[in-house]
């Protein structure tokens, strides 16, 4: 998909809850590094970009998202 944003309210992840790790973001082929480059609000589901180089680069940023949250055991007790 494709995302525009203007202002600090970060990049839209379009999911709540991320299981932690599974962002990765990317400007210009390199893979950049969390806590130096970008923080992630898993709760939320927001990039924020906190290395004021890249967002003056103009390079694109790319944000891929892996959500298994669908496909992990759950145990479940059903009482009859």
């Amino acid at each position: 998909g494709l995302y525009t944003s203007s202002g600090d309210d970060g990049i839209s992840l379009g999911a709540f809850n991320v299981p932690r790790g599974s962002v990765t973001v990317s400007s210009g082929g390199i893979i950049l590094v969390e806590g130096v480059d970008y923080t992630v609000d898993y709760f939320a589901g927001k990039v924020n970009i906190i290395n004021p180089a890249i967002e003056s680069s103009g390079q694109a940023i790319n944000v891929s998202l892996e959500n298994n949250t669908y496909f992990n055991q759950q145990q479940k007790t059903f009482v009859g």
